[in-house]
């Protein structure tokens, strides 16, 4: 991603730790005595927590193409605030439309935020 200068190097500000509650929600999700469940489930989301923190800390949005992880995200939304408000936009979508939703200035769409529930 550097290589290709896709990366944005932010200033470090207060970040909103998720990985203690996204544990949690991994083991709730995975449910008992589902081990090796469970640690896939954590393994994908600490793939991914670096982006929500990110994203929390710095406009809430995130550009992904991983599905797998947007789902447990949604699971683990309902009961976290801050990951809720989490926009979450997968640009291999096309119904999603990301290049014209950047193209407005990416809003804070509710429809497009983890926690939404339609």
């Amino acid at each position: 991603m550097i290589a290709k200068k896709r990366w944005l190097f932010v200033a470090r500000g207060e970040e909103i730790p998720f990985g203690e509650a996204l544990i949690q929600c991994a083991e709730n999700l995975a449910g008992p005595d589902q081990n090796g469940l469970q640690k896939k489930i954590i393994s994908a989301l600490n793939k991914d927590t670096h982006l929500v923190g990110a994203a929390a800390s710095h406009g809430k949005r995130v550009a992904s193409l991983d599905e797998v992880v947007r789902g447990y995200l949604r699971a683990c939304a309902a009961k976290d605030a801050n990951l809720s408000e989490i926009v979450w936009v997968n640009p291999n979508i096309p119904d999603e439309q990301a290049c014209e939703w950047v193209a407005a200035g990416a809003p804070l769409e509710m429809v497009r935020t983890l926690g939404f529930a339609p």
